[in-house]
């Protein structure tokens, strides 16, 4: 069974720079809303405003209010969880479409 798994590791590309880079992006977030640092990702916001699509910058903002609840509010740590599901970081990293 573990050469199975192995093998399967070892068909895989490499991870691309970019891919790794939104990966640590991803973490750095997750953490950021996980231990309540609204603060900072108030700051990461603010940073990306001029860049960021609009579902980035709604996704931030979801995140912010969720992770001002505090840890003691287990609808609001669930809710940050959810997030982060590949469906929603889709979402949030998409482009915004023309209008």
């Amino acid at each position: 069974m573990q050469s199975n798994n192995r093998n399967q590791n070892e068909s895989k590309p490499p991870m691309s720079q970019e891919d790794y880079e939104a990966l640590l992006l991803v973490e750095t977030l997750h953490d950021m809303a996980i231990n309540h640092d609204y603060r900072g990702l108030m700051q990461f916001k603010d940073a990306h405003a001029g860049h960021a699509s609009s579902a980035f910058i709604s996704w931030i903002n979801t995140l912010i209010a969720l992770s001002k609840l505090g840890a003691h509010n287990k609808t609001a740590m669930q809710s940050i969880e959810n997030a982060f599901t590949p469906d929603r970081l889709l979402t949030a990293f998409s482009p915004d479409q023309a209008r």
